[in-house]
C-alpha cells in the first residue's frame, strides 16, 4: 500500500515544545537524539505531534497521532533507519525508564516522495494497556441483546487516567525499539509530559467540535455501544482494499444522540476508495441502533462509537 500525499509538515500556526537533554547513549543500539522541537498538527478530526531526530548521518521523523480521548496513540516514523525484519508483524517497544515492555501491530508504506513509513498502529504511556470488548458477549451476535442490567456486564471504554499519564510522561527520558528490530533503536524524546499535555487538551477540543462536552464524557459510567453485532455485509469491502485498512487506517467514528440514534457517521485517516467508505456510512446509518452511553450519574448523554472496520462486521462467527 502506497500513501500518497501524506504530508506531516508543520501548520503555519503549530505549537513549538521544548527541547529535550541528551543522555547517555548506549553503545549497543542506534541512537537518536533532537534536532528540532515537538510542532503541533491539528485538524478537525486528529491531534499529531512531530519531531526530527538524528543519529548524526541519517534522520528519522517521529510522530504521535491521537483521534480520540483515551490511552492509545498511533505512532509514524518516517526515515530508513528504522528498519524491521522482513515480514515483521509487531514492533516491541519501550518508554525508558519506566520499563514498560509492549508491542504493537506494524504497518509499512512510503510517503509522497518515497520515504519509507513505518506505522505503530497501538502505542501507550499506560501500564500495560488493554482493549476492552466493544460487543457485549452474547449467543446469537446478529440478534438484537437485551439492555444489561448491571454497568459492570457492559462494555467498557479503556480505562484512561489524563493525569496518570502526564504522570508517566514526566518520567520518560527515550523510547527502545527491540523486537522485530534489525537492530535496537533508541530515540531520546526526553520528558513526554508538556508534549503529551498538548495532545490531551487538543483530544478535548475534538469532543467539544463534535458537540460533546469533554468533562461530562471523561467519567462516562457506560459507553455506547450497538444493540446489534453486524452492522455493514461482509462484501461491503472488496477484498483487493484490506490491505489498506492496516496501521488503524480508515477508522469509523459514528455519533449517538442520548436515545442511542446514530446521527451521523465519519472516516478517520480514510485509505478505502470514496464509494466504499461511502457504502460503510450508508449501512451504519441505515442498520445502527445504540445503547446510549451513560454519565456518571447513570443519565443518557450524546457520545460516539469509533471502531475500526473489521468492528463492524460484527464478533468473531457473526
Amino acid at each position: 500500500m502506497v500513501i500518497r500525499n501524506f504530508a506531516l509538515a508543520a501548520a503555519a500556526s503549530a505549537t513549538a515544545l521544548g527541547t529535550a537533554p541528551a543522555v547517555a547513549q548506549d553503545a549497543e543500539a542506534q541512537v537518536f537524539q533532537p534536532t528540532g522541537t515537538w510542532t503541533a498538527d491539528f485538524g478537525e478530526d486528529y491531534c499529531r505531534l512531530l519531531r526530527t531526530y538524528s543519529d548524526g548521518n541519517d534522520q528519522l521523523t517521529v510522530a504521535f497521532e491521537r483521534i480520540q480521548p483515551g490511552p492509545f496513540m498511533r505512532m509514524l516514523i518516517i526515515g530508513d533507519s528504522f528498519r524491521t525484519f522482513r515480514g515483521a508483524e509487531r514492533i516491541g517497544y519501550g518508554f525508558d525508564p519506566l520499563g514498560t515492555n509492549a508491542s504493537s501491530d506494524l504497518a509499512t508504506s512510503q510517503t509522497g516522495d518515497g520515504q519509507r513509513l513505518s506505522i505503530l498502529g497501538t502505542v501507550s504511556l499506560n501500564d500495560q494497556p488493554k482493549f476492552n470488548r466493544v460487543f457485549q458477549a452474547r449467543e446469537g451476535a446478529e440478534e438484537a441483546s437485551p439492555e444489561p442490567e448491571a454497568v459492570e456486564d457492559t462494555p467498557q471504554f479503556p480505562g484512561y487516567d489524563p493525569a496518570a499519564e502526564l504522570e508517566r510522561a514526566g518520567q520518560v527520558t527515550s523510547m527502545t525499539f527491540d523486537e522485530g528490530m534489525r537492530r535496537d533503536l533508541r530515540i531520546e524524546t526526553g520528558n513526554l509530559a508538556p508534549a503529551m499535555e498538548v495532545m490531551q487538551n487538543c483530544a478535548k477540543d475534538l469532543l467539544r467540535v463534535w458537540g460533546i462536552d469533554p468533562e461530562r464524557h471523561q467519567n462516562l459510567s457506560r459507553g455506547a455501544f450497538p444493540t446489534q453485532g453486524r452492522l455493514i455485509s461482509n462484501r461491503t469491502v472488496p477484498f483487493d482494499q484490506f490491505a489498506r485498512l492496516t496501521g488503524n487506517y480508515n477508522q469509523v467514528r459514528i455519533m449517538i444522540d442520548a436515545e442511542g440514534a446514530a446521527t451521523s457517521c465519519h472516516i478517520h485517516f480514510p485509505t478505502l476508495e470514496a464509494n466504499v467508505n461511502e457504502r460503510i456510512c450508508d449501512q451504519v446509518m441505515e442498520n445502527a441502533s445504540f445503547y446510549p452511553a451513560l454519565d456518571a450519574d447513570g443519565q443518557p448523554t450524546a457520545s460516539y462509537w469509533l471502531v475500526p472496520v473489521f468492528v463492524l462486521f460484527g464478533p468473531p462467527g457473526s
